[in-house]
């Protein structure tokens, strides 16, 4: 396939030992599947265990040393950066930069979606056993998006935890924020790859609120921006900000202003002629 130099699942004796550094244009990834490993990357030596990711960016030196005599079995691809040109401008929320500006990026097991990871690997190895690009190429993209979502690290390679919750929960608030329309947990579990459980664990965490809350915080004030500044009827802007039953959208911007729509706009109208 196009921009991959390799993609394979093996296993490696624990005392296998790259004696030199090399180097390649492409970015590698590496997920541990069983067992662990040692890999330099320059003069830093990071222990990969079961469950971890790795990615090394282009032209970074590095290479593997023995850290246990158990062998060890791992999932490994290579691809050129520029294949992913064509797909950024489409996901404009993510900052690429985070990932592709530094040499590598090391995220414990304990730190990822398991299960989310294991079916990307199992679908990528299918796709590119098979040739079926669209597939390929549009899972590879999901991998990226997640590791740019797993950037919580500081120049010196070393993982903070609570930055990576705090870039992931900046990320989806900035979203949400952005759109004009009702957003629902499943748009956002599907635009960036993470699931509701995830999704829901991490608002609660750093904003001390569910996603629910958030985003009918967020369309209330849409609501409330309707009808201050627009002639919109209130069964139009309930259905704009995602609401069918127009009783339910009075209960629920009664319950977060205080006072019904139509009271709202009395008293906070603006003249829109």
């Amino acid at each position: 396939m196009v921009g991959i130099r390799k993609l394979e699942q093996y296993v490696r004796s624990g005392d296998y030992v790259m004696y030199e550094y090399h180097q390649h244009y492409e970015c590698e990834v590496c997920y541990i599947v069983k067992g662990k490993k040692g890999i330099y990357i320059k003069d830093r030596l990071k222990t990969m265990e079961q469950g971890s990711l790795l990615f090394i960016n282009s032209n970074v030196r590095h290479r593997t040393v023995p850290i246990s005599d158990e062998d060890y079995e791992c999932f490994v691809f290579d691809f050129q950066p520029k294949i992913l040109n064509k797909w950024k401008a489409l996901v404009q929320d993510f900052d690429f930069s985070l990932l592709f500006d530094r040499d590598y990026l090391y995220i414990k097991g304990e730190w990822i979606d398991q299960e989310f990871v294991q079916s990307m690997n199992k679908t990528l190895m299918t796709s590119y056993t098979y040739n079926i690009d669209g597939v390929f190429y549009h899972k590879l993209f999901e991998y990226v998006l997640y590791l740019v979502m797993k950037t919580g690290y500081d120049k010196e390679g070393q993982f903070r935890k609570h930055t990576c919750k705090t870039r992931s929960y900046e990320v989806l608030t900035d979203y949400i924020e952005k759109q004009n329309y009702c957003v629902t947990l499943e748009e956002l579990s599907i635009k960036f790859f993470l699931n509701h459980y995830y999704i829901c664990h991490l608002f609660k965490e750093i904003g001390g609120t569910t996603v629910l809350e958030y985003i009918n915080t967020h369309k209330i004030r849409k609501a409330q921006e309707m009808l201050k500044y627009t002639d919109k009827t209130i069964t139009e802007i309930a259905g704009i900000c995602g609401y069918d039953i127009t009783s339910k959208f009075n209960r629920i911007f009664k319950k977060y202003v205080g006072i019904s729509p139509s009271e709202y706009r009395k008293s906070n109208r603006t003249n829109t002629k």
